[in-house]
């Protein structure tokens, strides 16, 4: 007797268009939904966050990060080297040698529940969202499109 043994026809890739993701988007869209927004986290951070100097940190400034948003920086930049290597450009393949997915869903984590926690803050310290400026609207927004598209 013998025995024959077929080959699956799944190679473990996710097919193309596949939503299998918690979200059910597509993995490039959702890759380049993370990989654009580490990049906008970052351009973020050189945006003031609110009026008023009585925050800790001093998020009033333009062009100079302070406070929470260097670690709001730090974090985008994280996001941003994982999105790109997950695309496997080259140099960036030391960065994550068993692949990006699982790190790239960490680093924009980490940026959305930094940037998030550093937004609730401001309005509830001082006194409502009203206390916001642009640059604190814009990280918010920027770091949800790269944690959704990291899921």
């Amino acid at each position: 007797m013998t025995t024959q043994t077929t080959a699956p026809k799944n190679t473990g890739a996710p097919a193309q268009g596949d939503t299998s993701g918690l979200i059910g988007i597509p993995a490039d869209l959702g890759r380049a939904l993370a990989t654009g927004g580490g990049i906008l986290t970052v351009v973020s951070t050189f945006l003031a966050w609110t009026w008023t100097a009585e925050f800790p940190g001093d998020l009033t400034v333009y062009g100079y990060p302070g406070g929470l948003q260097v670690l709001v920086l730090i974090a985008g930049a994280v996001t941003t080297l994982f999105g790109l290597a997950s695309y496997g450009i080259k140099g960036l393949g030391w960065l994550a040698p068993a692949g990006a997915d699982a790190a790239l869903k960490f680093a924009a984590l980490a940026a959305f529940a930094t940037t998030w926690y550093t937004i609730i803050a401001i309005s509830a310290q001082l006194g409502g969202v009203v206390n916001l400026e642009p640059g604190g609207y814009i990280a918010a927004a920027v770091t949800l499109i790269a944690f959704l598209g990291a899921l």
